[in-house]
């Protein structure tokens, strides 16, 4: 039964319309022959297009039921929970997205939607917890990737496949994850419309427009559209902006720089690449692809920009690097979509751009969110109602992609947080790229930190660092594939 749906949902994977059309004809269509829902507020009108669940009853509802939702914990800030936690309209964007979502499924199906906070950083230990207990607390919850690849392999989650009710073919859904996160014809996490701290963690290049111009640049954004955005331009357009302010003679955070780094661009810059940590055979098994040509040769090329104190500044503290950004100290800085939202004090106009390619011959860019601390929606073993689970995450689902992401993509990144349209534009192209490597995503026994134990050394021999963990990264991936093989689920 797993193979015969699996084989359905690749044949609708391959017709189904791409996340970037999706948003498009979502953010932009008048209303038509299958739009809905003119809600006007101010001056701003959200016309949006009605998705469906198809599986959901017309007549469905519960008369008061709750459905509970483990979020993420409250006590970082960044990594709290967005998605669920709103209990009035503010005038906020997000929060009445979140809140008008959630309060029209729960008008729909008569349902009260309760968010229960979990771990910090998404960590998967009280659900694992309360799962071990057999609690039956949670309908779904959304934790880290990493820790939702450990529960999965301990018989924690259950398999999204044999949800029989649950539509994950459909555009609510990211099919993106779909299809790279699977295993042995399994699926045990999910993305999509329903969240939006997933997108959080997807890594972007931001860039100075005043110094971009200052400096006679091209326009990046064409570079962009025509393939052109590669690794070597960062040197290209920065050797000659970089400046020793105080004329000490050192390059310290004083001073003013092409680019600005975390130490994990290494790792997203592999995938920018399409180069790989793991690709999957045809048996949906992950194999370790990353000691390769292309790698060695993306890696190289990065090491040759990063290592280059005149040219680059990294510090893995955010704290040191987004005031450097905002008081003008660099062209380009490497970050995750959050921070876009923390750049509101930012005088100069600053765009967004692709993680750069390797080279113009790649069919394309490639974008992944961060394993740490980006999110997937999963569905605790202890669960014992998957046909109320699936009804009701679908018609959230679906009601996400009328609601909440138009006013993610046109109300909170584009039009607060961007000055211009090629930075929507390249938004959507970046939302619509996402890879989630799943070498990366699991981190098979050191495999993908080996990038980031190298940046931080300033090492550049691959073959020597990767014969270090080799065997490690092999054995920790059979041993994965073989709880797979034996999940008693």
């Amino acid at each position: 039964m797993k193979s015969n749906f699996r084989k359905r949902f690749l044949a609708a994977a391959l017709l189904a319309v791409t996340l970037l059309a999706a948003m498009t004809a979502c953010v932009t269509a008048g209303p038509n022959e299958g739009d809905t829902s003119a809600v006007t507020q101010g001056a701003t009108e959200e016309v949006t297009k009605s998705y469906k669940p198809k599986n959901v009853p017309d007549d469905l509802y519960y008369d008061g039921r709750e459905f509970t939702v483990m979020t993420y914990g409250e006590t970082d800030r960044v990594w709290f929970d967005v998605d669920w936690s709103a209990v009035e309209e503010t005038a906020e964007d997000i929060n009445d997205g979140v809140y008008r979502r959630t309060a029209r499924v729960e008008e729909q199906l008569g349902i009260d939607v309760v968010p229960e906070p979990g771990g910090v950083f998404g960590d998967g230990t009280p659900l694992k917890k309360s799962i071990m207990a057999n609690d039956s607390i949670y309908d779904i919850a959304f934790i880290s990737v990493r820790s939702a690849g450990n529960l999965s392999q301990e018989e924690c989650l259950y398999d999204l496949f044999d949800l029989d009710q649950l539509e994950i073919e459909a555009d609510w859904w990211d099919q993106n994850c779909v299809k790279d996160m699977s295993i042995n014809n399994m699926l045990f996490m999910l993305t999509g419309d329903i969240e939006i701290m997933y997108k959080k963690s997807i890594g972007v290049t931001l860039f100075n427009k005043v110094m971009a111009k200052d400096n006679q640049l091209p326009n990046l954004y064409e570079l962009v559209s025509n393939k052109e955005w590669t690794v070597d331009k960062i040197a290209e357009f920065g050797y000659g902006i970089s400046e020793d302010v105080n004329n000490d003679n050192k390059w310290t955070k004083e001073d003013t720089y092409a680019f600005l780094y975390y130490t994990d661009v290494t790792a997203l810059g592999v995938i920018a690449a399409e180069a790989s940590f793991c690709e999957k055979d045809e048996d949906d098994l992950p194999e370790i692809t990353f000691f390769s040509d292309r790698t060695i040769d993306t890696l190289d090329a990065w090491f040759e920009i990063l290592y280059d104190e005149t040219l680059s500044y990294v510090d893995n503290n955010e704290d040191v690097l987004k005031p450097m950004f905002i008081s003008g100290q660099a062209l380009f800085d490497f970050n995750e979509f959050h921070a876009v939202e923390q750049l509101r004090q930012m005088e100069t106009d600053f765009g967004i751009l692709p993680i750069p390619m390797l080279d113009e011959d790649q069919e394309g860019y490639h974008h992944s969110i961060n394993p740490h601390v980006g999110s997937v929606m999963v569905v605790p073993y202890d669960n014992d109602d998957l046909e109320f689970t699936a009804w009701v995450t679908d018609s959230l689902g679906a009601a996400s992609k009328n609601i909440l992401t138009p006013k993610y993509y046109d109300a909170y990144l584009k039009w607060k947080n961007t000055r211009d349209d090629e930075s929507k534009d390249v938004i959507d192209l970046v939302l619509s790229t996402v890879r989630y490597d799943f070498g990366y995503m699991y981190d098979f026994g050191g495999l993908s930190d080996i990038t980031l134990t190298m940046a931080n050394s300033k090492k550049t021999n691959v073959a020597s660092e990767y014969a270090k963990i080799e065997d490690k990264a092999q054995e920790a991936l059979d041993k994965a594939i073989d709880k797979y093989f034996n999940l008693d689920i």
